[in-house]
This record gives structure tokens, C-alpha cells and sequence, in this order.
């Protein structure tokens, strides 16, 4: 949340100037904000050996995106923010994906699961 703090501190150290300085700051705030659902674990499921897999959450995100940006942007008249909350639509897609193949998925040789703690004396 340290982006949340210094947010126009950042903006203005990359340049942006004048009236771009609203839009540039609703845009990060909510890519920001957003942020809790990325995941870098498409590199993770390719290095697995799940090429296809990988490829597929790369382009389910870019689908929703592609889905939700003008919906959001002309349809529901949210401008940037719209364009914004597309952008962590598409990714929160690519997150979901990766919490079923890393937690859920069946036909794996090995599946992560949350470990009990048991305390032996």
C-alpha cells in the first residue's frame, strides 16, 4: 500500500503534467488497489511443463479485458477507471486459474494444500 502513499510523488517523478495527472492517478490507484489479484504464476505453470495451460490464462485474461473495457469504459461510462477495473478484471481471471491449478486440480504428481501445524512432545 507504500504505491497508495506516494502515488502523486511517483506521477510526477514519470512526467505527467497538467489534466493527464487526474486520469493517470485514477488509473493507478485502482490497478493498485487491484494489485492483491496478480499473479506471475503463468511462468510457474509453463516452467511445470503446462505450455498450453499457461497460454490459456494468458488469454483469459486478455478476453475479459477485451470484454470488460468497453462495457466499462462506453457502456457504463467510467472513462479510465473503467479502462482500470478491466485490466484487474482479465487479471483477477488469470489469478482464479492459478489458485485451481495450483490448489484444486486433480491430475497433478503433486498438489499444494495449506499444512496443519501438529506439535509432537
Amino acid at each position: 500500500m507504500a504505491g497508495l502513499v506516494f502515488i502523486d510523488p511517483f506521477l510526477d517523478m514519470l512526467g505527467v503534467r497538467g489534466s493527464l495527472h487526474e486520469y493517470a492517478r485514477q488509473y493507478a490507484v485502482i490497478l493498485l488497489c487491484g494489485s492483491l489479484s496478480y499473479t506471475g504464476f503463468s511462468s510457474l505453470v509453463r516452467a511445470e511443463g503446462r505450455v498450453g495451460f499457461s497460454t490459456r490464462m494468458w488469454i483469459g485474461a486478455i478476453v475479459v479485458q477485451i470484454i470488460l473495457d468497453p462495457l466499462l469504459i462506453l457502456g457504463l461510462g467510467l472513462g479510465v477507471s473503467g479502462a482500470a477495473l478491466g485490466t484487474v478484471g482479465g487479471q483477477t481471471v488469470s489469478a482464479v486459474m492459478s489458485w485451481w491449478f495450483f490448489f484444486l486440480r486433480r491430475e497433478r504428481p503433486y498438489r499444494v494444500r495449506l499444512a496443519t501445524c501438529v506439535r509432537t512432545p
